[in-house]
């Protein structure tokens, strides 16, 4: 959840939108629900419960680095690093 906003993460659902991941107010489903896998030394992997698709990011300038959803890939694009805030 947003902390300035109470927004929550989603993603689209289709490929027509890149599957891109946006926020939204609460909807009560499974869209919004994250599944975070501990791989080891504060990396993760989260994963969209509804479709089991891992969050993901372009690695590409022209697509602004944007976070998306995809297929699990087993690589360095979808694991994530948890940094404890000061």
């Amino acid at each position: 959840r947003q902390q300035s906003n109470g927004r929550f993460v989603d993603a689209h659902e289709y490929a027509g939108k890149d599957f891109a991941l946006v926020t939204r107010p609460a909807q009560n489903n499974d869209t919004q629900r994250w599944i975070l896998m501990h791989l080891g030394n504060g990396v993760y992997t989260i994963q969209q419960k509804i479709n089991g698709r891992f969050m993901d990011a372009h690695e590409i300038e022209q697509k602004d680095f944007a976070l998306v959803t995809r297929p699990a890939q087993n690589n360095d694009t979808q694991r994530w690093r948890m940094i404890r805030s000061v």
